[in-house]
C-alpha cells in the first residue's frame, strides 16, 4: 500500500508539473498571439491602451504623447503616421505654428507655408471642421474608387479605423506626400478620366476632350482651348495642377521657342479659353529627340518640368534635365542616367515604383529585341544610375502610335 500510494503522488506530481508547464507556455504563447492581432486592429499605434476619455466625461485626463497631442485622438494618430510613414519631424509646434485641436490644423499649415487644397493625395492629411473640435485623418489611397484614410477617433472611442472617406473634408494638408507628382486632381467639370488632345481642332485650335472615367463611352467636356493648333512635332504635352485650384492644367511645351528656348504654356484646366502662364526656359531649342514630363519634383507645389535627352553627347546616355517650375530659368538638378542612348523607339513616365515618395523614371522600350515585347526600366528618382526595376512585358512590340504614361 504504502509504494502504491507513493507512485500515485509521483503521478500527482508529474501531472502538477505538466500543468505548470503548459500553463506556462500559455503565459507566453497567448499574448504573442494577441499582440499580432492588435496590431491589425490598432494600425500599429503605439499608444492604443492609453486611457481615453469620453465627450464631457468627467474627472478624466488625457495622457499626452510625446509630440504635444492627447494619446489615442485623431491629431496624435495622425502625427504618429507622418513620422513613421512619412519620414517627417512632425509635431505640435513645428516651424513656429501649432496645430492644436484639428479645426486649427488647415490654417495653421498654410500659416508655416504648407498647401492646403482639395486635391487628395497619398500620404496627404484629410482635414474637417466640426463643432467637436474637427477631425483629421491620414490618405493611404486614392484611386477612381474613391480616398481612403487611416484614423483614431472618427467614432469618439478612441479606436482606430481604415476605410473609404466618411464625408468631404474641407480640405487635404500637403507635408509630405508619399506618391503625389504634382499631377492629382481632376479635369474640368471635376472629371476623373482620360484626356485626348487634339492637336488640330476644327475650332482652330488645340482641343481638349475628356472622357468620363467611369463611362468612357461618354464626353464628359469637349472644348477649344487658347493654345493655336499644333501639328507638328515641335510640340508636346501633359497636365499638371499649376494654380493649386484642385483642377488639372494643360503644360503644352514648345521645344523650338522664341530667344532659342524651350517654352512653356500652361492652360487653365478650369478655364480653357485662357493661359495661366507663357514663359520661355533655361533649356535650350530642343527637337524630336526630347521628351517632357511635369511633376513636382522638389516639392513647393509647384510641378517642375523634366526634360528628358534621349541622347545626351556629353554621357552617351539618357540624360535628365529638370526645370525649377516657380523658377523657370533655373534648373533643379541636370544629371546623366544609367540609361544608355536611346532613340524615338523610347518613351517615359514618372511613379513612385518602390514607394520611397520619391518619383522615379519609367523608361518604356517600345521594340526590345531581347524579350521581343515592349520592356520597362526603371530608373531610381534617388540615384539616377540605379535601375529597379528591367523587364519585359505582357505587351508585344509596339511602335510611335503607342503612347505610355
Amino acid at each position: 500500500m504504502m509504494r502504491q500510494f507513493r507512485i500515485r503522488t509521483i503521478i500527482n506530481y508529474r501531472l502538477i508539473a505538466t500543468m505548470l508547464v503548459v500553463a506556462a507556455l500559455l503565459v507566453f504563447v497567448v499574448p504573442m498571439y494577441m499582440s499580432k492581432s492588435a496590431q491589425m486592429s490598432t494600425g500599429g499605434y503605439p499608444y492604443a491602451d492609453a486611457r481615453h476619455c469620453r465627450p464631457n466625461e468627467k474627472d478624466c485626463k488625457y495622457e499626452n504623447d510625446p509630440w504635444g497631442f492627447f494619446k489615442r485622438q485623431c491629431t496624435s494618430f495622425v502625427a504618429w503616421k507622418m513620422r513613421t510613414a512619412n519620414g517627417v519631424d512632425f509635431f505640435n509646434g513645428m516651424k513656429g505654428g501649432w496645430f492644436g485641436n484639428a479645426n486649427n490644423w488647415g490654417p495653421n499649415a498654410e500659416r508655416i507655408g504648407y498647401i492646403v487644397n482639395k486635391t487628395p493625395a497619398v500620404g496627404s492629411i484629410a482635414w474637417w471642421i466640426n463643432s467637436n473640435g474637427g477631425h483629421v485623418a491620414w490618405v493611404s489611397r486614392v484611386d477612381v474608387t474613391g480616398v481612403y484614410v487611416e484614423e483614431y477617433n472618427d467614432d469618439f472611442n478612441g479606436n482606430y479605423r481604415t476605410g473609404p472617406i466618411r464625408s468631404e473634408p474641407n480640405g487635404y494638408i500637403h507635408i509630405k506626400d508619399l506618391s503625389d507628382s504634382g499631377t492629382s486632381g481632376v479635369y474640368l467639370n471635376g472629371a476623373n478620366g482620360i484626356l485626348a488632345i487634339n492637336r488640330n481642332g476644327a475650332s482652330g485650335t488645340t482641343e481638349m476632350h475628356i472622357i468620363d472615367g467611369t463611362n468612357v463611352k461618354r464626353f464628359v467636356a469637349q472644348v477649344p482651348t487658347a493654345l493655336h493648333r499644333t501639328t507638328d512635332d515641335n510640340w508636346d504635352f501633359d497636365v499638371a495642377d499649376y494654380n493649386r485650384d484642385g483642377v488639372l492644367d494643360l503644360y503644352a511645351i514648345k521645344r523650338n521657342g522664341s530667344n532659342n528656348r524651350t517654352e512653356i504654356h500652361i492652360v487653365d484646366g478650369a478655364n480653357p479659353g485662357r493661359f495661366l502662364a507663357q514663359f520661355s526656359t533655361a533649356l535650350h531649342t530642343t527637337d524630336a529627340n526630347w521628351d517632357f514630363a511635369v511633376a513636382d519634383y522638389n516639392r513647393d507645389g509647384t510641378p517642375d518640368i523634366y526634360a528628358i535627352n534621349r541622347r545626351d553627347t556629353g554621357s552617351n546616355s539618357t540624360a535628365i534635365h529638370i526645370i525649377n517650375g516657380a523658377n523657370p530659368h533655373q534648373f533643379i538638378q541636370q544629371s546623366a542616367t544609367g540609361l544608355n542612348a536611346t532613340n524615338e523607339n523610347w518613351d517615359f513616365s514618372l511613379a513612385d515604383y518602390n514607394r520611397d515618395g520619391n518619383l522615379d523614371v519609367y523608361a518604356i522600350n517600345r521594340q526590345d529585341t531581347g524579350s521581343n515585347s515592349t520592356a520597362v526600366h526603371v530608373l531610381n528618382g534617388n540615384n539616377l544610375n540605379q535601375f529597379l526595376l528591367q523587364t519585359g512585358t505582357v505587351l508585344h512590340k509596339t511602335d510611335a502610335n503607342w503612347a505610355f504614361k
